[in-house]
């Protein structure tokens, strides 16, 4: 592998996790999803991975080829959870590879914001779509196709649930494809390793009401 694919390899670390963006973090919330019905469905060898080390990364989904997910452990009520998770301006507090997010749309559930990134000398700008359904919990974020893109792909989710004692369970799921110079294994992979560190920060920084710094 070159020099300049080694860069983008490195680049698409720091892509694999891009956090939902602002708008309906102030709209009404519903009745939030209850978390033990979900982790009864998850493999219960997970479960005390989860307790103890508050994130896991699930097992890849056949029926989803190239998502990494993960699970995190919020130590603050679901509410608080949403309202930090859909601050987009806030990203750069805790994802220091970012240089710059502009919004530079809004529409009624969502917005679309530009995003900068420098990492190893190599520069890129993309533009992210991100839709917030704050009835069902769910934050759903993708590359925006009217703006021009220097990835090949960005997509993300994360699901909130609510496991009551002022706790909160998210699902983040991310798929990133910088490219054709780097093997979709490869990148796959790198994105799954990427992901457990972006879960960790997100996890510190929510816990401390915003405060935490990488």
């Amino acid at each position: 592998m070159g020099r300049a694919s080694w860069k983008l390899l490195r680049t698409a670390l720091f892509l694999a996790c891009s956090a939902p963006g602002v708008v309906a973090a102030d709209a009404p919330l519903l009745a939030p999803l209850p978390g033990a019905p979900y982790l009864r469905a998850i493999s219960p060898d997970l479960l005390p991975r989860l307790e103890r080390e508050r994130l896991v990364m699930l097992p890849s989904d056949a029926s989803a080829p190239g998502v990494a997910q993960g699970l995190v452990v919020f130590s603050q009520p679901y509410a608080l959870v949403w309202r930090l998770l859909t601050q987009t301006e806030r990203q750069r507090e805790y994802r220091p590879e970012l240089t710059e997010i502009t919004n530079v749309e809004r529409f009624e559930n969502g917005v679309v914001d530009r995003h900068r990134i420098s990492v190893l000398f190599v520069r890129l700008t993309y533009y992210l779509r991100y839709e917030l359904d704050p009835a069902a919990w769910h934050i759903e974020w993708s590359l925006a196709p009217n703006y021009e893109n220097g990835v090949q792909q960005i997509s993300g989710t994360w699901d909130l649930f609510d496991l009551g004692g002022g706790r909160t369970l998210g699902r983040l799921g991310s798929t990133v494809r910088v490219g054709a110079v780097l093997p979709r294994s490869l990148q796959e992979a790198i994105t799954r390793n990427k992901l457990s560190e972006t879960l960790d920060n997100v996890r510190q920084w929510v816990d401390s009401g915003g405060k935490w710094r990488p």
